[in-house]
């Protein structure tokens, strides 16, 4: 029996020159399939707001505005985008993940009046932060969430409970 190669194959990019240029490109700029990139964002965020406030939250709104939190924080510690304001985007994960806890075991997702502010403050410098931000930099960012969350080093919304199986 012969044994696994440990070679990985990976992708080859077909155009690299093409993918450092677009990756320099501001986010403003990039449009797929005749939209802006940009503006679809920023709508999938302020509707998952809104579908909060509303009362109409799920996970999936959740998740989404733990996500914009979270590119935020990574946008200041990588490239010091919007790092006047640290203090406000660290309330403002705290607020979505205390959001997150509360509604983790009912599904129901509501607002206490200071997250609401928090959030909604937080919201302001994620957009702001993502006008000036470029693809590259916005693929260095996620990346950098990804790596976090892969290591264990985020904060789970849910505990998870010690097994008993030997008692």
């Amino acid at each position: 029996m012969r044994k696994a190669c440990r070679r990985k194959v990976r992708p080859i990019n077909p155009d690299p020159v093409g993918w450092v240029l677009k990756g320099l490109l501001p986010l403003v700029q990039v449009e797929d399939d005749g939209a802006n990139v940009l503006v679809r964002t920023k709508l999938k965020n302020h509707a998952a707001l809104d579908a909060i406030c509303l009362g109409d939250g799920t996970r999936g709104h959740v998740d989404m505005l733990i996500g914009a939190a979270n590119m935020s924080c990574a946008l200041v510690a990588l490239f010091n985008r919007g790092s006047d304001y640290v203090d406000e985007l660290r309330l403002f994960q705290d607020s979505v993940f205390a959001l997150a806890q509360r509604g983790a075991t009912t599904n129901k997702f509501v607002f206490t009046g200071p997250e609401m502010n928090a959030i909604n403050f937080g919201m302001q410098v994620h957009d702001a932060q993502l006008d000036i931000t470029t693809v590259g930099e916005l693929e260095a960012a996620i990346h950098h969430v990804k790596n976090i969350q892969r290591t264990g080093n985020s904060r789970r919304i849910i505990k998870k409970e010690p097994s008993h199986a030997n008692t």
